[in-house]
């Protein structure tokens, strides 16, 4: 007895289960009828009015607009993508490690900073060539933390809250404007039906398809209406570009005056003497040496030593060593030693010879060394065999 309730109750549920299963397809097969026939036949279905279809217009601008800044901007800071690509990568693997981020975009300021830094350091001779080089190195290395200061800026209070408004605003947005979409296909099908469907069922509908109505329109009105919040943003973006740009300028005002200094020091130094210069010139006609000098004022002046003339005899011509053919293989040596900062760099010292594998982009180098093989920056090498 206890077995045959327990079985009729199991069997209710299924049965239930069955018909709740087949209502919603039929629900379903209704509302794509309904859409096939507006969409193919021109049937019309329910007008929405015109204050609503002109806040989704609004909606959908915003919409579109919130992802091309988020990529345009993007760009601003990082204009390379071959280094965008690599950054993403390192930070993957650091990820995927259980390591703290720390990957740095690296900033053509900073290497061009790099270039001047190093120029000045290896000519090393107190002049002011050497001073001005070091100087405008430094400044070009300041300007690089600039941007990544307004990197970070922009992106905690531009970039993060856009995302922040895509995943939770606009999808609240969509999901009630889907919801609506589908609650007016299920009424119209059925308003189109006209008494072969209940009264109450009707009413039902058209009830749902106002209460989503009143839904949709609520929550984009709102996101429209938010104005403080979205100028706020933008009003922060432009406060850190103009943050950023009032610093280069300070930075590049101050190194132009000094080297204004540099160049009015320059000009008053006197001109070191200059020695004349004797360029032997032989004359094996005559047997005698004639000396070609070279003046102060940059003419020359000719001289001849005669030397005692020496029997004639054959004299074999010397033999050139024939140097061994050039490697094919893409290389290039180190000028400079380079200690990697970031994930998948490649460590080497000055004078080692590296092997080419690739270009990363217009400012980095693929290559293998000693057994590893990683990225490094071009202007620490000098390209032997190009790739």
């Amino acid at each position: 007895m206890i077995v045959l309730i327990v079985h009729g109750i199991v069997y209710r549920k299924i049965k239930t289960k069955t018909k709740m299963s087949f209502y919603g397809f039929k629900k379903q097969f209704n509302k794509t009828s309904q859409f096939l026939s507006e969409k193919v036949a021109g049937n019309k279905g329910s007008q929405l009015d015109e204050e609503y279809v002109e806040l989704e217009r609004k909606v959908d601008i915003v919409t579109q607009g919130i992802g091309d800044f988020q990529a345009k901007v993007k760009e601003y800071l990082q204009p390379n993508p071959n280094a965008r690509t690599r950054l993403a990568m390192q930070g993957a693997i650091q990820k995927a490690k259980g390591q703290q981020r720390n990957v740095r975009y690296p900033q053509p300021e900073f290497n061009l900073g790099d270039v001047f830094t190093r120029a000045g350091a290896s000519l090393d001779d107190g002049s002011p060539y050497c001073s001005a080089l070091t100087d405008l190195g430094e400044a070009f290395n300041q300007i690089s933390e600039f941007k990544d200061t307004m990197e970070y800026s922009v992106k905690q209070n531009f970039l993060d809250p856009l995302f922040q408004i895509q995943q939770k605003d606009l999808k609240e947005i969509q999901h009630h404007r889907k919801k609506l979409e589908s609650r007016r296909l299920d009424f119209d099908y059925k308003k189109g039906k006209g008494a072969k469907v209940p009264e109450e069922e009707l009413q039902m509908a058209e009830e749902k398809f106002d209460e989503s109505k009143n839904l949709s329109y609520n929550s984009m009105m709102n996101f429209m209406e938010s104005d403080v919040e979205h100028v706020g943003q933008l009003h922060s973006f432009t406060e850190a570009v103009a943050e950023y740009h009032k610093q280069c300028a300070e930075v590049m005002e101050r190194v132009c005056a000094e080297l204004g200094e540099k160049l009015n020091e320059a000009a008053s130094r006197p001109r070191a003497e200059r020695s004349f210069i004797s360029r032997p010139v032989s004359k094996f006609s005559t047997g005698s040496t004639e000396f070609e000098v070279l003046e102060a004022d940059g003419s020359a002046a000719s001289a001849s030593i005669s030397a005692p003339v020496a029997p004639a005899r054959d004299v074999a011509p010397p033999v050139l060593a024939v140097p061994p053919p050039p490697s094919k293989v893409p290389s290039a040596r180190a000028i400079y030693d380079f200690e990697p900062e970031n994930e998948g760099e490649l460590p080497f010292n000055e004078g080692d010879m590296i092997e080419l594998t690739g270009r990363i982009d217009e400012n980095w180098l693929e290559g293998r060394f000693n057994g590893h093989s990683g990225y490094f920056p071009e202007n620490y090498v000098e390209i032997v065999v190009p790739l």
